[in-house]
C-alpha cells in the first residue's frame, strides 16, 4: 500500500511538473510569437494598432491564466514530491535539494504571478509602454529562470526514481 501511494504522489507530481514547463513553453516559446507574428504580417508592429494591441490583451489574459495554474502546479508538485520521496525512500540529498529547487521556483513564479505580472498590466492600461517593456522584459528572464529551476529539479526526480527501481546488489557471503 505504502508503494502504491508513493507511486500515485510521484505520477501526480510528473502531472503537476508537466503542467507547469510545458504550459509555461507553450506559451512563451510557441503561442506568443506566433500571435504577435501574425499582428506584424498584417502590418501592425506597435501599440497604437488593433491588431497589435489585441494580441497583447490575449496573450496577457493567456499569462493570467497560466500564472494561476503555474502556482497551484508548484503546490501540488511541492506537497507531492515530499510523499514520494519519504514513501518510496528516495535519495535523501538529492530529495531535499529537488525541493529546493522546487521552491526556488516556486517562489519566482509567485513574485511573477502577484507583483511583476499585475504590475506590467498596470502599465500597458496605463498607456506606459516603456515601462511596460521591461517588465515585460524582467518577466522573460524571471521565468527563464524558473524554467531551469524547474529542469534541475525533473532531473534529479528523474534520477532518484530511476534509482529506486534499479536492483540494490545483495551481499554474497564467501566461505572459506
Amino acid at each position: 500500500m505504502r508503494s502504491a501511494v508513493g507511486l500515485a504522489c510521484a505520477w501526480t507530481q510528473q502531472l503537476a511538473l508537466a503542467l507547469w514547463l510545458g504550459g509555461g513553453i507553450v506559451l512563451g516559446a510557441v503561442s506568443a510569437p506566433a500571435t504577435f507574428g501574425l499582428a506584424r504580417d498584417a502590418g501592425q508592429t506597435d501599440w497604437s494598432q488593433p491588431l497589435y494591441r489585441f494580441a497583447g490583451t490575449a496573450l496577457g489574459e493567456g499569462f493570467r491564466r497560466f500564472n494561476s495554474l503555474a502556482m497551484v502546479c508548484a503546490a501540488v508538485a511541492l506537497l507531492t514530491g515530499l510523499a514520494a520521496a519519504g514513501l518510496l525512500r528516495w535519495n535523501r540529498p538529492a530529495a531535499v535539494l529537488a525541493e529546493v529547487l522546487l521552491a526556488g521556483a516556486t517562489g519566482g513564479m509567485g513574485f511573477l504571478t502577484v507583483s511583476l505580472f499585475p504590475r506590467m498590466l498596470a502599465e500597458r492600461a496605463a498607456g506606459r509602454m516603456e515601462l511596460f517593456d521591461a517588465g515585460h522584459h524582467a518577466y522573460t528572464q524571471a521565468f527563464g529562470g524558473v524554467l531551469i529551476l524547474l529542469l534541475a529539479a525533473q532531473g534529479l526526480i528523474l534520477w532518484m526514481a530511476n534509482q529506486a527501481r534499479e536492483p540494490r546488489p545483495h551481499a554474497v557471503e564467501v566461505s572459506s
